[in-house]
């Protein structure tokens, strides 16, 4: 083969990956005011309660068991989330202009998770267990007792309370091959809740969802780990 043509072919082949079209954006409840997807290695967010948008970008490399991402809204870092363990996020302020603080933090009831929202201030806000709202069949709730990698494939919904328990929103999540995007958010949130907190959700549920994959059996393979990304096989 031509040295050349080689060298032109890789160099192709590179520009074409880095500068790939985005993929569509998904459909979202026209009631939600939180919006997001996973766009291959980004989170997108459409919807944000404060009206805006903006993009969570993964960590770069560390030897720290930190994660940190960085939500960015007009081309400026405007909070930073720290994932510390599953579900965990600490939301800290980049920028003395965009006041941020506050986080979440997991609890787990039966091994199904639940999302303690923190604002910057002192108000808390609490989700309930995220339940099948398809008719994808079981497991009925996002838990760390999923067998297969395609047991979390479908639509799981919480609702969100305030600390007095009344209902004030909900959150609803959407697994996949067969949506627009593997991974795709939307729900109503309390007003209170800052752009970095809202941010946080995504990152917080979607690394227990990182989790529960990593601990499930692989139907296209002997062994563990399944990605809920890849379509059932339908021969062998």
């Amino acid at each position: 083969m031509n040295p050349r043509r080689s060298l032109f072919t890789l160099l192709l082949a590179t520009a074409t990956g880095c500068f790939m079209p985005p993929r569509p954006v998904p459909r979202f409840d026209a009631q939600a005011n939180f919006a997001a997807w996973v766009d291959r290695h980004d989170i997108r967010l459409s919807r944000l309660p404060d009206g805006g948008d903006g993009v969570v970008e993964p960590p770069g490399f560390s030897l720290s068991r930190t994660r940190r991402y960085t939500l960015v809204r007009d081309g400026k870092t405007t909070a930073e989330l720290d994932l510390t363990a599953p579900g965990t996020v600490a939301v800290q302020q980049a920028r003395a202009d965009t006041p941020e603080g506050g986080g979440v933090d997991p609890t787990w009831e039966q091994n199904a998770i639940r999302l303690t929202l923190r604002t910057p201030g002192a108000a808390t806000f609490h989700t309930e267990e995220f339940h099948r709202s398809d008719n994808g069949g079981a497991p009925e709730r996002i838990a760390r007792n999923a067998q297969y990698n395609v047991d979390l494939r479908g639509e799981f919904r919480a609702v969100v309370r305030d600390e007095q328990g009344a209902d004030v929103g909900w959150i609803r999540v959407r697994l996949g091959p067969y949506f627009a995007a593997p991974r795709i958010y939307d729900g109503v949130l309390p007003a209170q809740l800052s752009p970095g907190v809202a941010a946080a959700i995504p990152v917080a549920l979607g690394s227990e969802l990182d989790w529960i994959e990593s601990q499930t059996v692989d139907l296209y393979k002997e062994g563990t780990g399944g990605g809920l990304h890849q379509s059932f096989p339908m021969t062998k």
